[in-house]
């Protein structure tokens, strides 16, 4: 929506949960961490430099080992996994992977060594430092879901 109010120009818009995967995603929805509150956000047109990519990323998460990680899961992970490390029918749920899986986790990643189960390895695109910014990520999506 947009108005103009006191000779400025005004965008308002809703972001955030909502949408047709709070509606028909169930148990899904229910489990992904979200706190099923809206946002209007409202910008005032014309009133200096827009935001860099990289100031709206570093709004979302701090920067750091999980944020990172958040940017590697959901560049090679959440297509099968799942948006903030939900999983889909039929998919692993990544927060709430074993110990062992979670020791082995560069094995499954970087070695292919769940392959037969139909996980590529990604060595091409990730190393061990990147794993550990993925096992991070994993940790805390677990934790923030109340999982472990």
């Amino acid at each position: 929506m947009t108005y103009l109010l006191d000779g400025k120009q005004y965008v308002s818009i809703v972001a955030g949960w909502g949408g047709t995967f709070a509606l028909v995603s169930g148990d899904v929805a229910h489990e992904s961490g979200g706190d099923g509150k809206g946002r209007l956000l409202t910008f005032a047109l014309g009133t200096g430099e827009p935001p860099t990519t990289q100031m709206v990323l570093d709004r979302i998460t701090a920067p750091g080992e999980v944020y990172d990680g958040e940017r590697l899961y959901h560049k090679y992970c959440a297509t099968c996994h799942g948006g903030a490390a939900v999983a889909m029918v039929g998919m692993k749920d990544l927060r709430k992977i074993s110990p062992e899986t979670r020791a082995a986790l560069a094995d499954i990643v970087l070695k292919g060594a769940l392959r037969g189960n139909g996980m590529p390895e990604f060595s091409a695109y990730l190393g061990d430092a990147d794993v550990a910014k993925l096992r991070a990520y994993l940790d805390h999506r677990a934790e923030e879901s109340g999982i472990h």
